[in-house]
């Protein structure tokens, strides 16, 4: 399966192999400011029946760097996106956001708040 990526004695990866995490792709494009693009790549929450600590840790920070991200966009249809998810369902600050950009009295904003989102 790994073919000439791994040698032996002792177990190792060989010296320049290069790869990329899924996580690692969207943070690297959020440092871009790649928004919607990141939004697009991260569409469930990381290893999400994960309960190890690690994971919790990098599960929260995309989590919180994307949902900053969205919020901080300005992007109208980005943050109906990411209250869309499962990730930003819960995300109050993100339906102020959208409240402010389309009015509180938009027919989307008040069917997000109607819906026990945020």
């Amino acid at each position: 399966m790994l073919g000439d990526a791994v040698e032996s004695n002792p177990y190792r990866f060989v010296a320049g192999l290069s790869g990329c995490s899924d996580s690692g792709q969207v943070l690297g494009l959020l440092c871009q400011g790649k928004v919607a693009e990141a939004l697009e790549a991260y569409a469930v929450p990381l290893l999400s029946r994960s309960g190890a600590l690690a994971v919790q840790l990098l599960r929260d920070q995309l989590d919180l760097a994307l949902g900053s991200a969205v919020r901080s966009s300005g992007d109208a249809g980005l943050l109906v996106r990411w209250l869309s998810t499962d990730m930003g369902s819960a995300d109050a600050e993100a339906v102020e956001a959208l409240g402010r950009l389309v009015g509180r009295g938009d027919a989307g904003t008040r069917g997000i708040c109607r819906s026990g989102r945020a």
